[in-house]
């Protein structure tokens, strides 16, 4: 077995998506807030226990202290990773690996996915659906999105 791990990627990814997890998660539902609806809707997101993902373009992504900024490596495409990490094995064995793994047991998990090397961490994003002022409220209304998995 092979033992995963990562290592600086050389040069960066471009952001398209930024992961809040536990403590992140609810400055990042205060700075969506902040949003125009415009900029909001440009904007797609997938919640859950302990963390939340917001997708769009690096100009369209909010900023927010604790965030985890993931990109596309063309190499890996159903895969979005830490944009200056890279896994310490080829990015398409790696996502062949991921796409094995999540296709095991009684709920497989869709792709495409977020990969969180530190903490280790594997979220579908086939769920991702539009931000909206609204939608925001109602998930800063939800006490587990902050809270460790």
């Amino acid at each position: 077995m092979i033992s995963i791990s990562s290592r600086v990627r050389e040069p960066a990814l471009v952001p398209c998506a930024a992961l809040a997890l536990n403590d992140a998660v609810p400055p990042l539902l205060a700075r969506l807030l902040e949003l125009d609806e415009a900029r909001l809707s440009r904007l797609r997101a997938v919640h859950g226990n302990g963390f939340l993902l917001v997708q769009g373009t690096s100009s369209d992504l909010p900023w927010s202290d604790g965030l985890l900024y993931l990109g596309k490596d063309e190499a890996a495409p159903r895969l979005l990773l830490p944009t200056a990490l890279a896994p310490n094995v080829p990015s398409p064995l790696f996502e062949r690996a991921l796409a094995r793994h999540c296709q095991k047991g009684p709920h497989p998990l869709p792709a495409p996915w977020a990969v969180s090397f530190e903490p280790p961490r594997l979220i579908s994003v086939a769920e991702a659906r539009p931000v909206s002022l609204d939608r925001a409220r109602a998930w800063l209304a939800v006490p587990s999105l902050g809270e460790p998995p």
